[in-house]
């Protein structure tokens, strides 16, 4: 895997967190005294570009502390893989937290099913790789993979239609999605 596979996966695998789910209702905002369910979309979204944009300049960062990684240099490999899933971790945690209006809930719901996937991939990945001791076995855990690949073509999908669904509000938002 090379880094720009990296970077992509990185971009998607935040698109994805971004819609992280909560079963617990309380978080689950349906209209509060005073809020408009525009303004409460308009919110969700803002916090949404927050949330990623901080992201973005963490995984960015990756690339300067680790420079060798998927170049060839097993440990750096681990290392930035090992902050990366942290990275994931922790804006998905993040996402978790936010109040989702009722109107976006069905697209959240979609994302999160494909976010616990994405990131059982990527926790699977991280176990094998911190056994690696050779740079050939790093390239066989990031080997073309039928279940990543439907990982990918879902979070894409439900990607689109998020960015969708801000279009249909006025909202500017752009993700890093395949059309």
């Amino acid at each position: 895997m090379n880094r720009w596979m990296l970077v992509g996966l990185a971009a998607l695998m935040l698109a994805f967190a971004g819609c992280g789910g909560d079963d617990d209702a309380t978080s689950t905002s349906v209209g509060t005294a005073g809020t408009s369910p525009a303004a409460e979309i308009e919110a969700y979204f803002s916090e949404y570009k927050q949330i990623n944009a901080e992201a973005l300049v963490r995984l960015d960062q990756l690339d300067v502390t680790y420079p060798q990684a998927f170049k060839g240099d097993v440990k750096q490999t681990q290392d930035s893989f090992r902050e990366y899933v942290k990275i994931f971790d922790e804006t998905d945690d993040l996402y978790q937290g936010m109040d989702v209006p009722e109107e976006i809930r069905p697209i959240h719901d979609r994302l999160t099913a494909n976010d616990e996937a994405g990131s059982a991939i990527s926790h699977e990945r991280l176990s094998q790789l911190e056994l690696a001791t050779e740079y050939s076995q790093v390239d066989a855990i990031f080997a073309d993979d039928p279940e990543f690949n439907e990982f990918v073509a879902q979070g894409d999908a439900s990607c689109v239609e998020l960015e969708d669904a801000a279009a249909e509000y006025g909202i500017e938002f752009d993700l890093p999605c395949e059309r």
